[in-house]
C-alpha cells in the first residue's frame, strides 16, 4: 500500500510539471501580438529593379513596404493586379507576407475574338465590385493538362433607360477540351478604367455556369 501512495504522488508531480509548462507557453504566446493579416487584390508597382516599391488598395490608399520584396515574374517600372496577404504596419507602411498575380486582361470587343466568344461553363463563388474593378472568384473544372483561357468581352457603350449608358461584359471562357477532373479555384479582376465609364453608368457582367447564365449589374 505505501509503494502504491508513493507511485500516485509521484504521477501527480509529473501532471503539475506538465500544467506549469503548459501555463507558462500560454503566458508567452499572450505576451506576443500576432499581426492582423488581410488577404485581398490590390494594385502593386515595382522600380526599375523589379522590387516592389508601392502597394496600392482599392479605396485609393497608398502603402510602401517595410521590407523589400522582389516580383521575380514581373518586368521593371509596371502595375500588377495581385491577390496578396499582407498587415498594415501604420497610415504609410505594410508588411507583405505572399502575393499571387491574377488574371486582368482590358475587356476587348468581339472582333479581337475572330467574333467566336467561347463561354464554356464555370462555377461562381463570388461577384463584387472593388475601386476600378470587378472581381471573380471562379471555380474551373480541369485535369492542368491544357491551358484553359479566360478573358472579358465588351460591347460598345449603349443607351440606359435612365439617361446613363450601359455595358455589357462576358466572361470568355476556352476550356480547350481539358477534362473536368476536379475544380481549380481563380480568382481575377476585370479593369474598368479603359471602358470610357461614367458616374452613374450601368456594367453588367453575364457568366456562363453549369446551372446556365447568371448576369451581375454594377454602377460606376
Amino acid at each position: 500500500m505505501p509503494i502504491r501512495c508513493s507511485i500516485m504522488r509521484k504521477h501527480a508531480s509529473n501532471i503539475l510539471l506538465i500544467c506549469s509548462i503548459l501555463l507558462l507557453w500560454a503566458c508567452k504566446d499572450e505576451d506576443y501580438h500576432y499581426p492582423d493579416l488581410l488577404t485581398d487584390m490590390v494594385e502593386i508597382d515595382t522600380d526599375n529593379s523589379r522590387n516592389i516599391k508601392l502597394l496600392r488598395s482599392d479605396d485609393g490608399k497608398e502603402y510602401s513596404l517595410s521590407k523589400k520584396a522582389l516580383l521575380e515574374d514581373g518586368t521593371p517600372d509596371s502595375t500588377y493586379r495581385v491577390r496578396c496577404r499582407f498587415s498594415i504596419d501604420d497610415e504609410r507602411t505594410v508588411t507583405l507576407y505572399g502575393l499571387s498575380i491574377l488574371q486582368s486582361p482590358h475587356p476587348e470587343l468581339p472582333a479581337h475574338f475572330n467574333d467566336s466568344i467561347l463561354v464554356d461553363p464555370v462555377k461562381i463563388t463570388s461577384v463584387w465590385k472593388s475601386g476600378n474593378y470587378i472581381n471573380l472568384h471562379l471555380g474551373v473544372m480541369t485535369k492542368q493538362e491544357k491551358t484553359q483561357k479566360l478573358h472579358f468581352v465588351k460591347t460598345e457603350l449603349q443607351p440606359a433607360a435612365n439617361g446613363k449608358q450601359r455595358i455589357d461584359l462576358t466572361l470568355f471562357h476556352n476550356q480547350n477540351n481539358d477534362p473536368e477532373a476536379f475544380t481549380k479555384e481563380v480568382f481575377m479582376s476585370c479593369p474598368l478604367q479603359s471602358l470610357d465609364l461614367e458616374d452613374g453608368d450601368s456594367i453588367y457582367m453575364h457568366i456562363t455556369t453549369y446551372e446556365g447564365l447568371k448576369t451581375y449589374g454594377f454602377v460606376k
